[in-house]
């Protein structure tokens, strides 16, 4: 894929859309493998080209009533972190300190936005839980859900 075809959406200014944009991205570039335990829950190969996630952590959490991929957020973070090591040479806490922000930052920006609404108007409730939950879906593939 051309580098101008992953740009969905501009902006100058901080913005969900756009680092949803580099969540996705990110994701290209490397293979994420569930296979193994990991210390610290995830990790990367020495190339870079390999994400590992611990087995028993689980794919997906459940927040407001809408299932969450956790392996977008930790990609970015791993990613991050090893280019920031390989390509910088920043010291281990400085360069895990700019990815936990990325991801944190990352996972903000994805968080279903559900409507505080009244405890009678469950059906409108519903319906924003599943506008939320095709919103992740298109940010973070088909299977967000």
């Amino acid at each position: 894929m051309k580098l101008e075809n992953e740009v969905r959406h501009k902006s100058e200014d901080v913005d969900d859309d756009v680092l949803a944009d580099v969540v996705t991205a990110l994701q290209r570039r490397v293979t994420v493998s569930h296979e193994f335990d990991i210390p610290y829950i995830a990790g990367y190969s020495v190339d870079a080209k390999t994400i590992y996630i611990d087995r028993h952590l689980p794919r997906t959490i459940a927040r407001e009533g809408v299932d969450i991929r956790l392996a977008p957020f930790l990609v970015t973070h791993e990613v991050v972190e090893k280019a920031l090591l390989d390509e910088l040479r920043l010291h281990y806490l400085h360069a895990h300190q700019i990815a936990l922000r990325a991801e944190r930052d990352a996972v903000r920006g994805a968080r279903p936005h559900v409507e505080r609404l009244p405890s009678s108007d469950e059906g409108s409730r519903e319906t924003n839980r599943r506008r939320n939950a095709q919103t992740c879906a298109w940010r973070f593939g088909s299977d967000a859900v």
